[in-house]
């Protein structure tokens, strides 16, 4: 082989290697040959679809197609379809005796557009039956708060000799106690012990509103001063003036102190207390920074999510939303004070309506003759899945099982 030869192999060699270089970059960077809609090529750059979802074995259709989920080792348990010019793609999942989810979801040049909380449902989901006793170890129901509060009314007679029949802002679960129950007036918070037919003053509180956790009960009183009262030392640990509101968007602080609330609620972590006006504003007091924020206006209920970073919202317009107390940036992206309204069926007022603990992301919503779970997301549509006919009502555990009652029978859901 003369050196002439030698030369030309080894350039050659070398402009193989820069040109198939050059390739792995360009497609690492997003770039690749495409086929149009009229038979031509072109050189353009693309962009990918993330999916995860369970169960994983579910089918996957883009714009009509099939693909194979393909898990890869660096994709943390969901599927990148890769190669996709920038569009709309219309994302079809589906599997046998579940559910299915659709969305449209947009490519952009360049970026990986995702949806990473893909739950399907099953079509029929089971339900085991539990012995009421059990179930109202933590489930006060509407009737067992009627007993509650005939029970309170004779016992504040006759070992308190106190009146008996006076107006009850609250009755909760005593988290150190199954057997027990708090009762709050507008004057004290008592504790019934269920089992032995006692009451006790736990403490002398007037209160216009009050929310429990496990270790503290919080009450606004009628100065307008959250208090928070210890449950394991039995004694005021804070009390907090509440200062004059401020809307989320906007640093001028409003003139008029809030009035009439008629609802505190706390997350089961964090330093956020939320309060709700008779009128239906709801305000978000940051412990912190000693700010109270108003978020919402003409709101019937709300519940915080599990992560204390949402809150679902029943409007008096019967519509549910959800607005953002943080900036979000995942799936979809929402900045602080942001909201959207769930698109769903009309299936008339909800009832209820709550955070699924264990699966983020998701509400169940309990309608006259309905109950239904459904996804949280701001992209179109809202995917719903049924899960039980005429359920009286739900409640979860301390270990976050799902519980219906239903024809008056109590029933563990089995998701």
């Amino acid at each position: 082989m003369t050196k002439k030869t030698r030369k030309f192999i080894l350039y050659g060699l070398i402009l193989g290697f820069l040109l198939a270089a050059s390739g792995f970059i360009l497609y690492a960077l997003g770039w690749s040959f495409n086929q149009t809609t009229d038979g031509s090529f072109t050189f353009r750059k693309t962009g990918a679809i993330f999916l995860k979802i369970r169960p994983g074995d579910a089918l996957v259709k883009i714009n009509g197609k099939s693909y194979v989920q393909n898990h890869g080792l660096f994709n943390n348990g969901g599927d990148l379809t890769k190669g996709l010019l920038p569009g709309d793609y219309q994302i079809e999942i589906s599997k046998e005796n579940y559910g299915a989810w659709g969305k449209k979801l947009t490519v952009e040049a360049g970026l990986v557009s995702s949806a990473t909380k893909i739950f399907l449902f099953p079509e029929e989901i089971s339900a085991e039956p539990v012995l009421r006793k059990e179930a109202e170890k933590f489930w006060l129901t509407d009737n067992k708060k009627e007993e509650i509060k005939s029970l309170f009314y004779s016992l504040k007679q006759k070992q308190l000799k106190l009146p008996g029949k006076v107006p009850i802002v609250q009755i909760a679960p005593y988290l150190f106690d199954a057997t027990k129950a708090l009762v709050a007036t507008q004057k004290a918070v008592y504790v019934l012990d269920r089992q032995n037919f006692s009451l006790e003053i736990l403490a002398p509180i007037s209160a216009q509103a009050l929310a429990v956790n496990d270790s503290e009960i919080v009450f606004l009183d009628r100065q307008n001063n959250l208090q928070i009262y210890g449950l394991a030392n039995h004694k005021i640990m804070e009390k907090i003036p509440l200062p004059l509101p401020t809307p989320l968007n906007n640093s001028e602080q409003l003139t008029e102190p809030v009035e009439k609330i008629t609802k505190i609620a706390l997350p089961k972590s964090g330093a956020r207390i939320a309060l709700l006006t008779k009128e239906g504003g709801l305000f978000i007091y940051e412990k912190p920074e000693n700010e109270l924020k108003l978020i919402a206006e003409k709101i019937k209920e709300f519940r915080f999510s599990p992560d204390n970073k949402k809150v679902a919202m029943l409007t008096q317009n019967e519509e549910i939303e959800i607005i953002f107390l943080e900036d979000y940036r995942r799936d979809f992206e929402m900045a602080a004070g942001e909201k959207f309204k769930l698109d769903l069926p009309k299936k008339g007022a909800p009832l209820d309506f709550g955070w699924l603990p264990e699966i983020l992301d998701h509400l169940i919503i309990k309608y006259p003759e309905e109950t239904i779970i459904a996804e949280i997301d701001s992209r179109p549509p809202t995917n719903w899945w049924l899960l039980g006919k005429n359920v009286q009502s739900f409640a979860f555990d301390n270990e976050n099982n799902l519980y219906f009652l239903r024809d008056n029978q109590f029933l563990k859901v089995v998701l």
